[in-house]
């Protein structure tokens, strides 16, 4: 290995990190509404295709988010 090579790792490694990060956050927050669909439907006085809506913000904002990064990270490379 070259020594240019090896500095590179230690940004992969954490580059890494930062993915699983957001996945674990992601799956936290989406299987949090799920076992708790009817508190939230009673608390909140909401109907099925309301709820169902409340549960695919998550995912908009997911799409919305990647698709704004994305953009960001090839501007500033």
């Amino acid at each position: 290995m070259q020594g240019s090579d090896s500095s590179a790792i230690p940004a992969v490694i954490l580059s890494t990190l930062v993915a699983i990060c957001g996945s674990v956050a992601y799956g936290c927050s989406v299987g949090y509404s799920s076992p708790v669909e009817a508190g939230i439907t009673a608390d909140l006085g909401l109907s099925l295709i309301e709820y169902s809506v409340f549960g695919s913000v998550m995912t908009i904002g997911a799409i919305s988010g990647s698709l704004i990064n994305g953009k960001i990270a090839d501007l500033t490379g």
